[in-house]
């Protein structure tokens, strides 16, 4: 008897998370153990959220679904926290994953059970199982509370009990969804106690949105959401569904506002904004940029957002963007669409729109108003026509600005009255309205209010800094000589803007005298920028004298920026005496420095903080590699995560063995929670060499847990970079289409360019295990145990070679080792019950048999050796009643009738040997040899081609002096003739090469 034709060798898939942070155990306390809980503060955190959720409904006046709702069954469930992003696996590929807290609520009187296994997510209609094995998703990021963790890292439970009257809870995690611009519908079902369970999460997080769209502006050009609810990354595909209508109604511009009750959004999702509102508009969109979350769809042309509410500080966007007022946001997004509009539009949204709209109008339309609309305007600047409304105050200032575009007196004298009122706001807004006039008129009422009070004068001279023209350059230069110190500043930077004779000589005495800090450091500035070489002399010299005399940031700045190496004396002077200004010599001497710092440099290190140190080390191996790498050993000793990660950093970049032996005694000495451990390995596993692999095998078999772990991830980004990975990618692409012997010259390929690639060799293995070559096989499987004894499923695919070139004895202690390192794998116990069976060791084989029937209970060929140990052991009955079992299923398996026919001629064997000769007996064996032929007939019939190997096998010795035998051998060989391709052969396995080469 052979088992069955190879049909994937699977190999197992290697968690290799990294090692879980300090914060991951209180993370998970957050929430409800998945045992459950009677926590007062937890169960009053989950009830709250029920609570508000089913307000949610109320307020929208939607049925509250039977998941939401305790009132029925006191059961009730969540998904809370969720977080979906795209991971892009490759270049062009990308999948969908899916995490959360699936919280359960338990007011009934009875306990509650669901294995986690058995819950699914229904996405766009297709059915998803909750994954416990992220695969290529391992690195995936998930963002919660400002903090980013792994997906392998928020594992589910194996069963969520939820005890009467308490709450329970586990993460979920669906991964591999399929990709996509839109978003998809989500919905979760289990059972508890036969009784089905369905949660809509799109509507369970659309309603905690509490998202509302308005359009306002001609023809609704613009849109204003408001969130004021919680915002995550589920319901932002609410948001982008909305988007993608509003597009197709031609809305180009979308402003989204956080009212007073929206939670705080996470670091990712804050991101997500100044991204989108940077790239919105941009004439390449989003092509290049690998988003990870949902994009606004490209007829978006401007995203501006308000209140943002995050701690999220820095903007991609630029102030244009990010708004504290949605009035800010209403002008910024709409100044192309008023300046093209119209007139009679114009006209119209100022009379009648919406008041934001209004103040838009007015605002960017006022250059184009005609001028029959002055006393309109004049009006609404006066105050005695603005309506009663909430922007009542910013459309009588866009009104008082607009003034500046008419150059009526009517329009002259109405800024000059409000420049000299009471009312400070509306007096500057009118003396800069002057000042940024282009008419005569304007700017002459302006040079008369300069004559006034030095007040007024002040607040004149302070809007003209902000509108420089020559005709003021000689009030802008007399306060920038002679001014209050911030108008002063300001007067400068005018004067430089539009140039002036005296000014280099001011900026120079500003450098030599006796003036205020802010002073110098702004002539010292504008000095820099100018690109003459008097004025580059000028810096120079004042940062050098300044670094000698009194040294200031400014000065080293200076002489980093333009590499003053005459600096390196007085920097070295600043490390070693000047505390404060430490950081920044460092950085000075890091761009400027040769190796007569490098004494210095070590000396101070032990002085500096981690920031220091880390630059410090970058330094020296920029300068002299050689002494960096004497010193790395001792700066390893720390648990500066800064200073460790930058030594990791420089050494995984640093071509040479010496590089690499320090990253593995670092690795070989490091506490399994020191910073030291994680940075080594990442760094080895960025460094391919024979050294690092060999290094990374051995520990992942004998270091410490965390070891083994951060070994197995490390390996696995070093087989990622070996110059023999895309041959084998190829190969494997190759082999999972049927092109075997094409995958073999690649993996061949594979093995040339890197000869201790292990995947290589196990994937060529298989390619000539299925190609019936097992003597070529078995030497690969040889050398990829040479490579590493410990490979995933080497000994199994050993173990079945052997077996089918009938090594049976040689076969044991490699499936024994498969067994012992994977003892729930069904194939590799009916594998080693195949050999026992060659064996004759019949009692062994029908114990593997049967263990591998009792793991995979439509094991075809754990079934069918059952089935022969029965046979072998006299129960014919037994047998033949197996086999019949397994008939429905296997009806057209070619194999599974070999098989048959072996066990029904073992059958007759035992019968014959036991029985008495009598016509009763004879009958009896004769029926089971026929039965045996019927189904050898029936397995040729069906593609079975191995006549070769059905001669010699000893399960059908007893149909071997039957003149129907030689028959059905020249049956077999006839039909491969006439097939020409290779015997349909089963092997002595049960799985054939996946295609997949492991990772580690």
């Amino acid at each position: 008897m052979t088992t069955a034709k190879t049909l994937a060798v699977f190999f197992t898939a290697l968690l290799l998370a990294c090692a879980a942070p300090a914060w991951a155990d209180p993370l998970n306390d957050r929430y409800p153990a998945p045992e459950g809980t009677e926590d007062k503060e937890q169960t009053e955190a989950i009830l709250k959220k029920l609570e508000h959720l089913q307000e949610r409904f109320r307020a929208a006046g939607r049925p509250l679904p039977p998941v939401f709702d305790l009132e029925d069954d006191g059961i009730a469930a969540m998904l809370i926290d969720p977080y979906m992003a795209h991971r892009h696996i490759g270049r062009d590929t990308q999948q969908r994953y899916l995490v959360g807290r699936l919280v359960v609520i338990n007011q009934s009187d009875k306990e509650l059970s669901t294995k986690l296994d058995d819950v699914s997510l229904i996405a766009d209609g297709e059915k998803f199982a909750v994954e416990r094995d992220p695969g290529q998703m391992r690195y995936a990021s998930v963002y919660l509370n400002d903090a980013t963790y792994s997906v392998s890292e928020l594992s589910p439970a194996e069963t969520l009990t939820i005890p009467a009257g308490q709450i329970a809870s586990s993460w979920v995690s669906f991964l591999n969804l399929d990709g996509g611009s839109t978003a998809p519908t989500l919905a979760l079902t289990w059972m508890f106690d036969g009784q089905p369970m369905s949660l809509d999460i799109r509507e369970q997080h659309e309603l905690l949105l509490d998202w509302s769209l308005e359009r306002i502006g001609p023809e609704g050009i613009l849109a204003i959401g408001t969130v004021s609810g919680e915002m995550n990354t589920v319901n932002l595909g609410t948001i982008i569904d909305d988007a993608i209508l509003l597009a197709n109604k031609k809305v180009t511009r979308l402003i989204i506002q956080f009212g007073p009750e929206a939670e705080q959004i996470n670091s990712r999702l804050a991101n997500w904004f100044f991204q989108t509102a940077r790239q919105a508009g941009v004439e390449t969109g989003n092509s290049g940029v690998r988003q990870d979350l949902l994009a606004l769809p490209p007829m978006i042309q401007q995203f501006h957002f308000v209140k943002l509410p995050s701690k999220v500080s820095t903007s991609y966007a630029g102030p244009d963007r990010d708004h504290e007022k949605l009035i800010d946001a209403v002008l910024s997004a709409t100044a192309s669409a008023y300046q093209a509009i119209n007139v009679d539009q114009l006209l119209e949204e100022i009379r009648e729109g919406h008041p934001l709209s209004q103040c838009a109008a007015l605002t960017h339309g006022a250059i184009r108003l005609p001028q029959a609309f002055l006393q309109q305007v004049v009006d609404l600047a006066n105050g005695s026509r603005t309506p009663d409304h909430q922007y009542a105050e910013p459309l009588q200032n866009a009104a008082i600005a607009a003034l500046r575009e008419y150059p009526e007196p009517q329009s002259v004298d109405t800024l000059r009255k409000i420049a000299l009122s009471d009312n400070e706001e509306q007096s500057e807004l009118a003396i800069r309205s002057l000042a940024f006039a282009r008419f005569p008129a304007h700017q002459q009422t302006l040079d008369e209010l300069l004559a006034g009070p030095e007040e007024q004068r002040q607040k004149i001279v302070q809007a003209l800094t902000d509108y420089p023209r020559q005709r003021w350059s000689a009030v802008l230069y007399e306060y920038a000589v002679d001014g209050p110190r911030e108008l002063r500043i300001d007067s400068i930077r005018a004067l430089n803007s539009i140039g002036h004779p005296k000014l280099m000589p001011l900026l120079i005495g500003l450098l030599e005298n006796d003036q205020p800090e802010e002073l110098r450091e702004v002539a010292l500035e504008l000095l820099i920028e100018r690109e003459d070489p008097a004025s580059r002399k000028q810096v120079i010299d004042h940062a050098l004298k300044a670094l000698e005399n009194a040294p200031t940031q400014q000065a080293i700045s200076v002489v980093q920026r333009f590499k003053v190496q005459e600096a390196i004396p007085s920097l070295l002077k600043i490390l070693k005496s000047n505390k404060p200004l430490q950081s920044a010599a460092v950085k000075a001497l890091s761009a400027i420095g040769d190796d007569r710092i490098l004494d210095d440099l070590l000396a101070i290190y032990p002085e500096l903080n981690s920031s220091d140190q880390a630059a410090v080390l970058r330094t020296i191996a920029q300068i002299d590699r050689r002494r960096f790498l004497d010193f790395a050993p001792t700066a390893f000793q720390t648990d500066e995560r800064s200073v460790v990660s930058t030594l990791a950093d420089i050494l995984k970049k640093t071509p040479s063995l010496d590089a690499i032996e320090v990253l593995i005694i670092a690795a070989r000495q490091a506490e399994d929670d020191s910073p030291q451990l994680t940075y080594s390995m990442q760094a080895l596993g960025n460094t391919y060499s024979p050294q690092s692999r060999e290094f990374l095998v051995e520990l992942r078999d004998t270091g410490s847990e965390k070891k083994k772990e951060l070994a197995r991830n490390a390996l696995q980004s070093l087989y990622y970079r070996s110059p023999a990975h895309s041959y084998a990618q190829q190969a494997v692409r190759s082999s999972s289409e049927g092109k075997k012997s094409q995958a073999v010259q690649q993996f061949t390929l594979a093995i040339e360019a890197d000869s201790s690639y292990p995947q290589a060799f196990h994937g060529r293995g298989d390619a000539y295990r299925s190609q019936n070559e097992m003597e070529k096989a078995l030497q690969d499987y040889n050398t990829l145990l040479k490579l590493d004894p410990k490979w995933p499923g080497g000994h199994a695919s050993r173990g079945q070679t052997l077996s089918a070139l009938a090594r049976f004895e040689e076969a044991l202690p490699d499936l024994d080792i498969a067994i012992k390192t994977q003892p729930d794998n069904a194939d590799w116990y009916s594998a080693r019950g195949h050999a026992y069976s060659m064996l004759e060791q019949f009692q062994p084989a029908e114990e593997d048999y049967r263990k591998a029937l009792e793991l995979q209970p439509n094991h075809m060929t754990a079934l069918t050796g059952v089935a022969l140990s029965l046979a072998i052991n006299g129960k014919e009955k037994e047998a033949v009643e197996m086999l019949a079992k397994g008939r429905d299923k296997f009806a057209n398996d070619p194999i599974f009738a070999y098989n048959s026919a072996c066990t029904y001629a073992r059958a007759a064997e035992v019968l014959r040997r036991q029985a008495d000769t009598g016509d009763q007996a004879s009958e009896r064996i004769d029926g089971l040899i026929d039965k045996a032929f019927q189904e050898l007939v029936r397995s040729e019939e069906l593609g079975y081609r191995d006549a070769k190997w059905t001669q010699n096998d000893p399960d059908l010795a007893i149909l071997k002096d039957d003149a129907r035998f030689p028959e059905v051998l020249e049956q077999m060989r006839g039909s491969d003739a006439k097939d020409a391709k290779k015997p349909l052969r089963p092997s002595n396995d049960s799985t054939e090469d996946a295609g997949t080469p492991p990772d580690a």
